[in-house]
């Protein structure tokens, strides 16, 4: 079997890209595939994840992100002529390739497009690590906003409806997406499952994890923080990502009153150390894809409580689950870390239930999936 994966570029520290590494690993050494990955702004940076050296890995030079440096109107011409040169240089790849797959995701409609117009009886995949609602980001307020999303909205799908087979992440998110293509649903792979773990059961840390930006919801968690704090001041946050939210968080975070005990740190490669440091998990997201983070933090025995926003923490928290409070509910987060607070033996037994639930997302359970669909599909 021959895969091509691609992916802009595997430079950031994100769930996404680590996943993806992951997969394309165990592709070309578990299965034995024949697996080459098409990046086109990775340039000379080093990929942020160990990749198999039994994985091909081309880069096509097309960087996007080169563009900037210009005014808008050489900035308009320039993209176009680089959308045409990946366009060509990605049919004149996968041509010498003459593979049996070729996938990227739903996160850049040029990378659908540079796909589809390959000529090749590939099998055309095509993974969604947002959601159906979420995989367009707004394009602002006001009239011209909305209809520039709606705009990109229809030529995502149009391009998305021209694949073979959707992968998506949840059912939830299928059922979303079955109006418009054939779907599979296969969850995301814990990167890490500890062979064995220590609760940190003295420890007075929360922990949470992502990126800074509006759909994590951390100004939502350090709202709810204030409410923490007062009862347990005792008690410590520590939020691990980068992003455009962060001066506005830090300065919450100052006028809260709450610069000695809620700290941003930097990504950390090590993460998984800094879970097992910590007492309990919070993710405050307003939407997710799956939520990756929540399975980590459970593989390293952590309790953890969440919103249950789309899409993700329900399908893995399960239905009925205490710890999962309504989205955007701030006051009900803020309790529900209070009370695992209160009751150390909770959070014990918590642990041990959370990761026993993690064991489900470990590449030994999933991986198997990946492979007999693309073996079936490819053969039907």
């Amino acid at each position: 079997m021959k895969i091509v994966f691609l992916f802009d570029a595997i430079a950031r520290m994100g769930g996404t890209e680590r996943i993806l590494v992951d997969k394309m690993n165990h592709f070309a050494d578990v299965a034995g595939w024949e697996v080459h990955l098409l990046t086109y702004q990775q340039g000379d940076h080093p990929l942020t994840f160990p990749l198999s050296r039994k994985v091909r890995h081309r880069d096509l030079g097309c960087r996007f992100v080169e563009l900037y440096r210009h005014g808008a109107v050489t900035r308009g011409i320039r993209r176009f002529l680089l959308e045409r040169r990946l366009y060509r240089r990605v049919a004149e790849a996968v041509e010498a390739i003459d593979p049996d797959v070729v996938a990227c995701t739903t996160y850049h409609i040029i990378e659908m497009r540079a796909l589809n117009r390959c000529k090749t009886g590939a099998l055309r995949t095509m993974e969604s690590h947002v959601s159906r609602a979420n995989v367009v980001d707004l394009y602002g307020g006001g009239f011209i906003g909305r209809i520039r999303t709606w705009l990109a909205q229809r030529a995502t799908l149009r391009e998305v409806r021209r694949a073979d087979i959707l992968i998506a992440l949840t059912e939830q998110d299928a059922a979303d997406w079955r109006k418009d293509i054939r779907v599979a649903v296969i969850p995301n792979i814990v990167g890490c499952y500890p062979p064995s773990v220590t609760y940190a059961s003295g420890s007075v840390h929360a922990i949470a994890v992502g990126r800074l930006c509006s759909q994590k919801g951390f100004d939502l968690l350090i709202e709810a923080w204030r409410s923490v704090h007062e009862k347990h001041p005792e008690w410590f946050l520590d939020i691990y990502g980068r992003g455009e939210m962060e001066g506005a968080l830090r300065s919450m975070i100052a006028d809260c009153g709450l610069s000695a005990v809620v700290t941003i740190h930097e990504p950390t490669a090590d993460i998984y150390a800094r879970y097992m440091e910590s007492a309990l998990f919070v993710l405050s997201s307003r939407y997710e894809g799956f939520g990756l983070v929540l399975i980590e933090a459970m593989a390293c025995g952590l309790p953890v409580v969440a919103f249950n926003c789309p899409y993700g923490p329900l399908s893995v928290m399960g239905e009925g689950c205490e710890w999962l409070v309504e989205n955007g509910d701030v006051g009900a987060l803020a309790e529900r870390i209070i009370t695992l607070i209160e009751h150390p033996e909770r959070r014990r037994l918590l642990s041990a239930a959370n990761r026993e639930r993690a064991r489900r997302y470990t590449a030994e359970s999933v991986m198997p999936l990946w492979e007999r669909l693309y073996t079936t599909c490819r053969e039907g």
